[in-house]
């Protein structure tokens, strides 16, 4: 009999062991488990918001220095009266890209800086032509093609480049994207 009550109470005492390793064993796993989590989520998405904050910091510096490029050559041509440009709203376009096997679509908000008063009189009249080159270049390129600050800045030289064929009261100075969103 005392031997019985020997093996019940070491019984008992083993299972509540066995209990408390398996749940301290639980625990330990779910810590490991979250953590691991927690730190492959931050690795992951938070190395992808510091390319893109490069990126952006890197479109911003190009664009600064193009813009004072662009300032001191007006300067240039003004030689000393104040120039007059005037921002042209274009308004909104949406093109579908030549992606192949995947509708992409592209939807711009653009503005043009003219150079003279005239300009926006003669760009009021050609707005259907314009509007057509902006779309015959858009609708030519790809996401890989315009993804990218270098891209976005070739795209704009593009533009410019057409667009200033068919101008003949004056110059298109710049070229900017106020909304630039690809589905």
């Amino acid at each position: 009999m005392a031997e019985d009550k020997e093996s019940k109470s070491e019984e008992g005492g083993g299972k509540k062991k066995s209990k408390l390793k398996l749940i301290i064993i639980l625990v330990v796993l779910l810590v490991i488990l979250v953590g691991g989590g927690l730190g492959a989520y931050l690795f992951l998405f938070k190395s992808k918001a510091d390319h893109g904050e490069e990126a952006a910091a890197t479109d911003t510096h190009q664009q600064k220095g193009e813009t004072k490029e662009k300032a001191n050559t007006s300067k240039e041509k003004s030689k000393g009266k104040a120039a007059q440009t005037i921002v042209y709203n274009m308004g909104a376009i949406i093109v579908n890209l030549a992606d192949q096997g995947v509708q992409r679509y592209l939807k711009v908000q653009i503005a043009i800086e003219l150079d003279n008063p005239k300009l926006e009189e003669e760009a009021k009249k050609r707005e259907p032509q314009i509007k057509d080159i902006i779309i015959s270049v858009l609708s030519s390129k790809t996401v890989a093609d315009i993804n990218t600050p270098q891209g976005k800045i070739a795209l704009k030289q593009e533009i410019l480049k057409r667009i200033n064929m068919v101008i003949t009261e004056g110059e298109i100075m710049d070229l900017f994207f106020s909304e630039f969103i690809i589905q």
